[in-house]
C-alpha cells in the first residue's frame, strides 16, 4: 500500500451531513472538517472512504501524518503560490492556490507558516482550493478582511468569509 498520492483536504463540516462518502474528522472550527483524498494522474481526486481509512489504519496507523508529509514533499518547499511583502521585506500575506486544488490544505503546514510569520498569523479559507495566511500584525488588516470576504463571495466552493486562528484547523480527535 502506498500513500504517496494521499493528501489532507479541509472541507465544510456540512459535507458529513450531505452524504459525501469520505472519512472525516471535525476540526476545532465547528464549520470545518478534515478529510483525505487520493490524487490520480488525471488530476482528479477521490475521497478516502471510511472503509479505506480503516484499511490504512490497520496497515499504517500514522497514515494521516504521512499524507501531510507527502504534500509537503510534493510541494518541494513551495508552501504558497502568491505573496505580498511590506517595505521591510517581511510577509504581509501568502496565498495557496496550487494546481492540485488543495491550496486550503497547505494551511495545515503550520511549521512552515510559523517560520514565515515570526509575529504570528491568521488563516482564511475563502474557497476550498484556496488558503490564505495573513500576518497577525498586518497594518491594513481591515482591508485584508475585505479582500478575503470578496474572495469568498466569488468562490467556486465557498468555505469561510473571515479570518481565523490557526488553532481552529486542528482536530481534537487526532
Amino acid at each position: 500500500m502506498t500513500l504517496e498520492h494521499v493528501r489532507p483536504l479541509i472541507v465544510p463540516a456540512s459535507y458529513a451531513t450531505v452524504g459525501v462518502p469520505a472519512a472525516m474528522v471535525p476540526l476545532r472550527a465547528p464549520d470545518l472538517a478534515l478529510t483525505w483524498v487520493e490524487l490520480a494522474e488525471s488530476e482528479t481526486m477521490t475521497y478516502v472512504t471510511p472503509a479505506r481509512a480503516a484499511e490504512y489504519d490497520r496497515v499504517r496507523p500514522d497514515w494521516r501524518r504521512v499524507a501531510l508529509d507527502e504534500m509537503r514533499r510534493a510541494d518541494d518547499g513551495l508552501v504558497w503560490t502568491h505573496e505580498k511583502r511590506v517595505a521591510d521585506g517581511s510577509l504581509l500575506w501568502v496565498a495557496m492556490m496550487h494546481d492540485d486544488g488543495l491550496g486550503s490544505s497547505r494551511l495545515l503546514l503550520a511549521e512552515e507558516l510559523r517560520l514565515a510569520f515570526p509575529s504570528g498569523y491568521l488563516v482564511a479559507i475563502p474557497d476550498r482550493s484556496c488558503g490564505v495566511a495573513i500576518a497577525r500584525d498586518a497594518p491594513e488588516i481591515a482591508r485584508l478582511r475585505e479582500m478575503v470576504a470578496d474572495m469568498h463571495a466569488g468562490a467556486t466552493t465557498p468555505m469561510i468569509p473571515d479570518l481565523r486562528e490557526p488553532a481552529e484547523l486542528l482536530s481534537p480527535s487526532l
